[in-house]
């Protein structure tokens, strides 16, 4: 199997104090007042400008400031592949966050649950991500009101949770409402609403819809072109959404050219070495594999190998990913000498990075037994698979086959359009 990643999903951080706005957690793109300079209501804090400041309307109290102090601190170890050093960091600002709570500031605390999830997220701890943002959105409807754009935030998150998790009866509903109080908030073409449209897209996509998931994705690119010009940044999210729906359906050299496009838009807008630049290069290096195009497949994952690990640090699922399929790539040539160390380190990078029922673990062990069954270790194989159908005995929903895994690296945001997935052949969010 091959990976298809999305980016876009994940958080970036918010002015100076470098708390992380919620609204980006599971979604890809950019606040408003990135956008667009301005600032939506209390919520969102544009450049410069502090969360607390922005709702308390007067001076930054102690604890606000160290609160927003540890969110960026973890998001910093998190965005390094460093969880374990994370977590602590959350649950001490979650701590503060209950201990100086105030009717006028519920967002700090919504905030702050909304970027523990993002953390859970990235760790396959899904069971304990779902009831941060249930409390997230309770808080959200009861002290801002069930309609505000705000609680969007916390809906689009939920929506993609639901998606990775197969739960697709449960994910429409949520996106739905997300996308009508967007539109309804906003206007039909805000940047906000690019991003559900894409985050529903991708439900589409993994149910196997894939002409109504190119239709959304295709809307949702021409809201950004419209809104934010030819060149911006997040341009590239949705590039790379429509490639994947396009490999999905067969149209490798549409898929190739909507890489191709996406590359150039990194490229022009936050350089070649950024992480969001691996990502796209695992996709089109898994579409070239696809196509046994094994040297450009070859020179295409070390590229984005180079960059993740210089970016994102060795212990990273992202370079766990691209260190996987450069192993898969030398297993389709039957270099299985080459291969099986590669497995080796991908398989303890996720067991250091990822829960232990994480199903991209499960994954790389069946992967992996594949490999030791064609080099006749039929024993050692049985093992890993053992393993893997524990693990997905757990997951029963979760399908390997059309496996999203989104990707959150600084401003990355794997974000939420973004963290995505394992799929047939293909590479893929946020």
């Amino acid at each position: 199997m091959n990976w298809l990643l999305n980016i876009g999903l994940f958080v970036s951080l918010a002015g100076d104090s470098g708390l992380l706005l919620s609204q980006n957690i599971l979604q890809e793109g950019n606040t408003k007042e990135e956008h667009q300079g301005q600032k939506q209501g209390s919520y969102l804090a544009g450049k410069g400008a502090a969360p607390a400041q922005a709702e308390a309307g007067g001076p930054r109290s102690p604890d606000l400031s160290s609160i927003e102090s540890l969110n960026a601190q973890a998001v910093g170890y998190q965005d390094k592949g460093q969880y374990p050093q994370a977590e602590p960091l959350f649950l001490e600002a979650l701590t503060l966050c209950e201990k100086y709570r105030r009717p006028d500031q519920p967002l700090i605390l919504v905030t702050t649950l909304n970027n523990l999830a993002r953390l859970y997220f990235d760790q396959g701890k899904y069971t304990a991500m779902e009831p941060l943002l249930r409390r997230a959105l309770t808080i959200g409807e009861k002290t801002l009101g069930a309609e505000p754009a705000n609680v969007a935030v916390t809906l689009d998150n939920l929506g993609y949770l639901y998606v990775a998790q197969g739960h697709y009866a449960k994910a429409e509903p949520v996106l739905q409402r997300a996308l009508r109080i967007r539109e309804s908030q906003l206007g039909p073409d805000h940047p906000d609403v690019a991003t559900t449209l894409s985050n529903w897209g991708n439900l589409l996509s993994s149910q196997g819809r894939y002409a109504e998931a190119e239709t959304l994705q295709k809307r949702a690119l021409a809201i950004r072109q419209k809104t934010l010009g030819p060149s911006h940044h997040d341009l590239s999210f949705s590039m790379n959404r429509l490639a994947q729906v396009c490999q999905l359906q067969g149209r490798s050299d549409e898929a190739k050219s909507w890489y191709r496009q996406a590359i150039a838009v990194l490229e022009k807008t936050v350089g070649a070495e950024h992480p969001e630049m691996a990502v796209v290069l695992i996709n089109l290096a898994g579409l070239c594999l696809h196509q046994h195009r094994y040297d450009e497949s070859l020179a295409l994952y070390r590229q984005a190998l180079a960059i993740s690990e210089k970016s994102l640090g060795f212990g990273h699922p992202v370079t766990a990913t691209c260190i996987e399929n450069l192993a898969q790539l030398y297993s389709k040539q039957h270099h299985y000498v080459e291969a099986e160390p590669l497995y080796q380190q991908a398989l303890a990078i996720q067991e250091e990075s990822l829960q232990p029922d994480h199903p991209d673990l499960a994954e790389t062990l069946r992967d992996y037994a594949l490999l030791l069954r064609k080099t006749k270790r039929k024993s050692e194989a049985n093992a890993l698979d053992a393993r893997a159908k524990i693990i997905m005995a757990k997951n029963p929903e979760a399908i390997l086959a059309n496996r999203t895994i989104d990707v959150r690296v600084l401003g990355l945001s794997y974000g939420h359009e973004g963290m995505e997935k394992k799929s047939n052949g293909a590479l893929n969010s946020p």
